[in-house]
Formats: C-alpha cells, structure tokens, sequence
C-alpha cells in the first residue's frame, strides 16, 4: 500500500499528486507558516462591497490546496480507503494465524 506499490498512484491518485508535489509543498509550507508568525497574511481583496475592497483571509491549508490542485476531500476519502484496506489485511492475517493455530 506504499508508494513503491505500483497500484498506489492508481488506487489513491491524489495521495500520489501530493507526495510527487511533497518537497516543493513543504518548502512552501514553510514560507507561509513563516509569513503567519510575521504577521503577514494573503488575502484576497473584493471590490463588490458598497464600502469598498474587504479582504478574504486564506488559510494555509486551503491556500496550498488551490496552489497545487490537490482536494483535501479526496485526501480524506483516499485515507478513509487506505485504512479500510489495512483493517482488511489485518483481519485476513490474523484468520491465517487463528487457523494454524487451531491446526496445531
């Protein structure tokens, strides 16, 4: 179920856009974590108000999550999948075991 598994980037596509994009979203991690504890912020400014521009402040989060396309929802799903198997393989392992047990 790693990386190296060659179903990997088949089974759960957005797990394997994110670590293809990993050092380049850590770097830029970095930076935006970095702006947070200088006060710094982006924002996006919208003219549409009566009173003028009013900023939308973006999270780090979400602010990566548009700068590389990757859907923190296909994440979740990926990741909910990704147990599921490994649940799946535990108990297919544990009934082997069980069963050489009885047969002893």
């Amino acid at each position: 179920m790693m990386a190296d598994d060659p179903d990997y980037a088949e089974k759960y596509p957005e797990h394997a856009k994110m670590m293809k994009a990993r050092d380049r979203l850590d770097e830029v991690a970095r930076f935006l974590e970095w702006c947070e504890q200088q006060n710094l912020v982006l924002a996006s400014l919208d003219a549409s108000h009566a009173y003028g521009l009013e900023a939308e402040f973006h999270d780090i989060e979400s602010t990566l999550a548009a700068y590389t396309g990757i859907d923190p929802r296909k994440i979740s799903e990926e990741k909910d999948a990704m147990l599921q198997e490994i649940r799946f393989q535990n108990e297919a392992r544990d009934a082997v075991a069980i069963r050489k047990e009885l047969t002893r």
